[in-house]
């Protein structure tokens, strides 16, 4: 992997978040989620697991198996993603 592009940005329209998709692929989680966790996944799935447009979310544009791709990320599930180790290695 070869990271070209991390930042922060605001969407202008609203996008599918890689960090909600790595959090639904991993439905068999058994690690227990904080209150505060809770609290963030209730209103990530009331926003339909999205970046909403103007909301501000992590971008990551990369090299990955030698394709170029875009990663977007809510901060809030980026930070979950991270902490419950889900993001593929790959």
């Amino acid at each position: 992997m070869e990271i070209l592009s991390d930042r922060l940005v605001m969407a202008r329209k609203s996008h599918t978040c890689d960090a909600c998709s790595a959090w639904l692929s991993n439905a068999d989680i058994n690690e227990p989620i904080t209150p505060d966790e809770k609290l963030v996944l209730d209103g990530v799935k009331a926003d339909g697991w999205k970046i909403l447009k103007g909301q501000v979310y992590r971008r990551v544009t990369g090299k990955w198996d030698g394709e170029m791709g875009t990663m977007r990320m809510r901060q809030d599930m980026d930070s979950i993603v991270s902490r419950h180790d889900l993001w593929d290695e790959e």
